[in-house]
């Protein structure tokens, strides 16, 4: 048999197989080596970028620290030069406080010495001015005593007056109802006398209406049966037994209208 790929003889087809998976196998570990050749070379690189990143952020923390203690060191000498300022002002501040306590302990004696001379002075004056004091209470006094007498006097009449004012206005409502009793009891007789006369004209105005009515219920006509006198005998038989056969039965009511129908139309 001859091979399909290259035309040989004497080999099968899964000998030229297993050689070609050698083939793959041996290209994949070529490139697993460069793959790893590769990271380590840029491992080596990215470490030599660190080293160098280091050095020179190293160099910068240097730097920075040398320019913080020179700072530093011109901060101290400020603050200790400022110390120093502060230091005399207090010392002046101190002389100047001194200075004024001084003055101030002088004023104090010579406002006490005065004090004390006023004080001398106010008693001497106090004295003559609680005696006119005294004095003045007592005049006072009376005159309270007085103004106390008239107005308790005054407030006594005052009473007085207003009991009789009192007194005065109860009569007077007395007498006003006393009055007022009368007038009523007057009226009271007066209307009943006034009902009593309106009730007997009363009475007559009714007599005199019930005897005009009396007089003007007329018995009606007799009814011919003719067709224009109909509304005229119905209104007059409806009077007269309305007023003058209240009590009867309406069979006594209508043998009594239809006695007065005689002829017309009503035979028809």
């Amino acid at each position: 048999m001859r091979c399909y790929k290259c035309g040989g003889i004497g080999h099968k087809r899964s000998d030229y197989r297993e050689k070609k998976k050698d083939k793959k196998e041996k290209k994949k570990k070529k490139k697993k080596i460069e793959i790893g050749i590769e990271t380590e070379r840029e491992k080596i690189v990215e470490e030599k970028r660190e080293k160098k990143d280091v050095e020179i952020a190293t160099e910068e923390i240097e730097e920075e620290i040398v320019e913080i203690e020179e700072k530093r060191k011109i901060e101290l000498r400020e603050r200790e030069e400022r110390i120093e300022i502060k230091e005399k002002e207090m010392k002046k501040k101190k002389e100047e406080m001194a200075k004024r306590v001084k003055r101030m302990v002088e004023l104090e004696s010579k406002i006490r010495e005065r004090e004390i001379k006023i004080e001398k002075k106010e008693k001497e004056i106090s004295i003559e001015e609680e005696e006119k004091k005294l004095e003045e209470r007592k005049e006072i006094e009376k005159r309270e005593k007085r103004e106390k007498i008239r107005l308790e006097e005054e407030k006594r009449k005052k009473e007085e007056a207003e009991r009789l004012e009192r007194e005065r206005k109860r009569l007077e409502e007395e007498e006003k109802t006393r009055i007022e009793e009368d007038r009523k009891k007057k009226e009271e007789e007066e209307l009943k006398k006034i009902e009593e006369e309106l009730k007997k004209q009363m009475a007559e105005q009714q007599a005199q209406m019930k005897r005009l009515l009396e007089e003007e219920v007329k018995m009606p006509q007799m009814f011919d049966g003719t067709s224009s006198k109909v509304s005229r005998f119905v209104e007059d038989c409806r009077r007269y037994t309305e007023r003058k056969m209240k009590g009867e039965k309406t069979e006594d009511k209508i043998y009594w209208i239809v006695s007065y129908i005689q002829g017309g139309l009503t035979d028809k």
